[in-house]
């Protein structure tokens, strides 16, 4: 799944099993758990697990109040590798 984040700038292909870091935002996004619950995530590097309408990551699948883990979107994410697309990740 190829994606643009506009936060940082950056395409991004999202695949499972792919390690990513999830930004260090200064303010929590609207769309994360109201209650804090997942800020303690910012910062750290995970592993997507699952990528449908929302992402799920491997780490938080026990986080107290989410249920299958938490629902993340692409925008959440940066590459740990430079750019972290090939050349064979483009479809034409």
């Amino acid at each position: 799944m190829i994606c643009y984040n506009k936060n940082i700038m950056q395409f991004i292909n999202l695949k499972n099993g792919m390690k990513v870091k999830i930004i260090n935002w200064d303010k929590r996004p609207d769309h994360w758990n109201y209650s804090g619950k997942m800020d303690k995530w910012c910062g750290m590097e995970v592993t997507i697990r699952k990528i449908g309408l929302r992402i799920k990551i491997q780490e938080d699948i026990d986080d107290e109040g989410a249920i299958d883990g938490w629902s993340w979107r692409t925008d959440d994410f940066m590459t740990i590798e430079p750019w972290g697309i090939t050349n064979e990740d483009w479809e034409i």
